[in-house]
């Protein structure tokens, strides 16, 4: 004879999910920046490169910008609104961020150490160039 299981029981719960949520989003414009970004006094070489706009279930963004030494470097797979602060080099003349979707709708813009917006492009495609 077998030995008797105890009923079982089941319980439920509904996890918060670490992921930002992938639901498509209301399209967004790029935000207006007249000021620096928070925290201490910036260098004159410091820029800030940011991309807003909607990213689909199941679609992929990416960034290209160009770091402090001027080389060229991607982030994979981001997440929106994507923001980076970088300090170029002295000679680094390029400032550069593009940002490409598969079916997501994308605005990028460059924004100075004084916070004057330096380029932007609100042309909302899958593919956002800013380039200075």
């Amino acid at each position: 004879m077998r030995p008797q299981l105890p009923p079982e029981t089941v319980t439920t719960l509904t996890p918060s999910s670490p992921w930002p949520s992938t639901a498509p989003r209301t399209p967004t414009a790029v935000p207006p920046q007249t000021a620096a970004p928070p925290g201490a006094a910036l260098s004159p070489r410091t820029v800030v490169y940011s991309v807003t706009g909607t990213k689909q279930l199941l679609d992929l963004v990416n960034v290209v910008y160009t770091d402090e030494r001027g080389f060229l470097k991607t982030d994979v797979n981001v997440a929106l609104p994507w923001t980076k602060v970088v300090v170029l080099n002295p000679g680094v003349q390029t400032e550069s961020v593009i940002a490409t979707s598969l079916r997501g709708r994308l605005n990028c813009a460059i924004v100075n150490a004084q916070g004057q917006l330096v380029v932007a492009s609100t042309s909302y495609g899958i593919i956002a160039t800013c380039t200075r």
